[in-house]
């Protein structure tokens, strides 16, 4: 059964302040949770921005749609623009080209449970749909009264009001995202400490000498990813993590964590200060940093042994060099050694390097020991570090 609620026009910007004023109306009449409103009005308005900007405007109805399983709220905007060129590509791609028509589309769809398009030459006809709770499936022909009377009252209303409410109730719902997502990664960085403990209570019972060896080793690795874990998750925006900022706290967290009582090891950040990276990169040179220096600091300092660990940067036309060295007591045969070991530390650092497209280097300086870095800049848009203009 199918039971029309209202249609709008839209041909400008305050047409699409009206839609989604009576997508809220509707969808609070439904029943629909902020969360699901939300979603369906930030689709909704993807989708008739494109119909007024692409299209030259069109219509939005609004109608409930009841079956045996369940009761839907849709949304159907209808334009005679020229409508959605390769639209197959445009559904695919994670993030919609902001230049071309097909804008928000790919993103609306992800919105929503349920999306259906047609377009063509003669224009694009496009649906979006929420599911009705349950717990709210009154009989339709009453939910649509509801909605109906809500609009009617609401006509007399001042429409600038509606973007109050709505930009609150955004406010609202993102800040309740992000109290999940960091309770989320504060339990992750519970459960990095939880292994460890386990890992290391385990090597206490292990027999043999290269269990135990090898599960303190793992207990050590644990805990310096949860580490990582944990300062990145303290900035505020992923997609723009500063290196230097990131690299500093690292290395105030394993000096902390790694240095025993009674050594004097210090580790030193020479980082640029205008060198970003996004999350992912973030976490793969955390895992590259932890383990050069917690391996600096086990191996160049065996004892109560003091001395310096160094984090350093260069930057040409086309790379980004890291540099970690120590001046601990070294070993003639590092770079070999490193180069033939099968070690799981070794294949983490390996790992993490390709998954940036670099390369590794051991090198045998005079005192101590180093390592370089060597990560390709971006171009275009290709994935890699970039630095601030």
């Amino acid at each position: 059964m199918k039971i029309p609620i209202s249609r709008l026009r839209v041909a400008d910007d305050q047409d699409l302040v009206r839609v989604r004023r009576h997508a809220r109306l509707i969808a609070e009449a439904a029943g629909l949770p902020i969360q699901d409103q939300t979603r369906l009005i930030t689709a909704l308005s993807e989708i008739a921005r494109n119909a007024v900007q692409h299209a030259g405007g069109g219509a939005v109805d609004f109608m409930l749609r009841g079956g045996e399983a369940d009761t839907m709220l849709e949304a159907r905007v209808y334009d005679e623009g020229p409508g959605i060129a390769d639209v197959q590509r445009v559904m695919s791609e994670r993030f919609a080209d902001r230049g071309a028509k097909g804008l928000g589309v790919a993103g609306s769809r992800r919105l929503v449970q349920r999306f259906e398009i047609e377009t063509g030459d003669n224009g694009s006809n496009i649906t979006l749909g929420m599911r009705i709770p349950p717990g709210e499936r009154r009989r339709i022909q009453t939910i649509a009264q509801e909605a109906a009377d809500a609009l009617a009252e609401a006509a007399s209303e001042d429409p600038h009001e509606e973007l109050v409410r709505q930009n609150r109730a955004l406010a609202e719902s993102l800040a309740e995202k992000d109290f999940l997502i960091r309770e989320i990664h504060h339990r992750v960085k519970n459960n990095f400490q939880l292994i460890s403990s386990l890992a290391r209570l385990q090597a206490r019972r292990a027999e043999g000498v290269e269990a135990k060896s090898l599960l303190e080793s793992l207990a050590v690795r644990i805990r310096a990813l949860g580490l990582a874990h944990e300062q990145l998750y303290q900035f505020d925006d992923l997609s723009r993590v500063n290196l230097q900022a990131f690299v500093n706290q690292l290395c105030t967290s394993l000096e902390s964590a790694f240095v025993t009582p009674g050594q004097e090891v210090h580790i030193h950040c020479q980082v640029r200060d205008d060198l970003v990276l996004n999350q992912d990169e973030a976490m793969d040179v955390g895992v590259i940093l932890n383990e050069l220096v917690t391996n600096a600091i086990k191996h160049g300092f065996p004892g109560d042994r003091s001395g310096d660990v160094t984090i350093a940067s260069e930057m040409t036309d086309d790379e980004l060099i890291l540099m970690v060295s120590d001046n601990g007591v070294g070993n003639p045969d590092f770079s070999k050694l490193a180069l033939d070991s099968e070690s799981l530390g070794m294949r983490l650092l390996n790992s993490s390097v390709r998954k940036l497209n670099g390369e590794v280097e051991f090198l045998d300086p005079e005192q101590g020991a180093a390592v370089r870095i060597t990560l390709p800049r971006a171009r275009g848009k290709s994935r890699a570090f970039q630095a601030v203009i």
